[in-house]
């Protein structure tokens, strides 16, 4: 998602939901989105752009974790494989001799 489309839905949502909450806006601000004054839409999106960033952190954290469990879970398989192996043939051969 792009920085400067993200901060529009948030502002155009808050400014939806502010009278929900019993709360009322700047009127400089309560405006759409193509009138908001240029330096809150340059905050606004600079904010955003900084969310993105942690969502983005974020995701790639939890992909590094999900493969190290994938790892994790490889070595139990590799465990479970290699006790088959040694009830049907034995101990396993070194490295060297197969």
């Amino acid at each position: 998602m792009q920085a400067e489309n993200l901060a529009r839905f948030f502002h155009t949502t808050y400014e939806e939901l502010a009278p929900q909450f019993n709360y009322s806006t700047r009127k400089a601000s309560a405006v759409p989105w193509q009138d908001v004054p240029e330096n809150n839409k340059r905050l606004m999106i600079a904010v955003a752009e900084q969310v993105i960033a942690l969502f983005e952190a974020e995701a790639k954290a939890e992909k590094v974790a999900r493969e190290v469990l994938s790892v994790d879970e490889a070595f139990a398989k590799l465990e479970m494989i290699e006790e088959s192996y040694r009830k049907h043939f034995g101990p396993i051969p070194p490295v060297t001799e197969r």
